[in-house]
């Protein structure tokens, strides 16, 4: 049980713990920038008072990274993936089973957050008891469509995050306590069971 209940509070520490993108000076002249924490973040694009008339956003989506399309969906985006021959993106792949993607998106607003999620990373041979690794995601590229239809172009420079890992190093610790865990629960819901009859 006390196996258990460190592993538990193992896997509470490692989920709980934030893991931002490099500290880099903030450029007020930057439409662009990332907010939030751990893997859910936000893709800010401030216009600010630009007289446009419309933006078109062009991401590269790597294996690293996805975009929730119901997501987008649900918040009112008009938006493409892969030149609208792909309908949705998975979800639940880890980075290493995951594919490339393109995604087209239409903004009618000066301010947007668009939602996006960092994949987990494979487990990494480390030293460290919590390893992390680096990912590096490519900046978007902003087409700007101004009232006399004509084209600005921005392209953001890429963002960096580290990521936390497992450590295969701590593989047998691991399956040792999951096991121990599965089946200390399974004697225990047995014995419920066996004593309600």
């Amino acid at each position: 049980m006390i196996i258990f209940t460190a592993t538990i509070i193992f896997y509470c520490i490692i989920s709980v713990t934030s893991f931002d993108s490099k500290d880099e000076p903030e450029n007020e002249l930057t439409p662009i920038r990332v907010t939030g924490q751990g893997y859910h973040r936000k893709l800010e694009i401030e216009l600010g008072t630009t007289e446009m008339k419309n933006a078109l956003l062009k991401w590269e989506i790597t294996p690293d990274f996805y975009v929730d399309v119901y997501e987008l969906k649900r918040l009112g985006f008009e938006f493409r993936v892969d030149g609208g021959q792909t309908p949705f993106i998975e979800i639940e792949e880890p980075s290493h089973k995951s594919s490339f993607h393109s995604l087209s998106l239409n903004i009618h607003k000066a301010n947007n957050s668009i939602p996006f999620h960092l994949r987990y990373q494979p487990a990494v041979y480390s030293d460290e008891f919590y390893p992390y690794t680096s990912i590096l995601l490519p900046g978007p590229e902003l087409n700007l469509i101004g009232s006399d239809l004509s084209v600005t172009k921005f392209h953001a420079d890429p963002f960096e995050f580290k990521i936390p890992a497992g450590n295969r190093n701590q593989q047998l610790l691991v399956d040792i306590s999951t096991l121990f865990s599965v089946f200390v629960g399974t004697v225990y819901l047995g014995s419920v069971i066996l004593r309600q009859k």
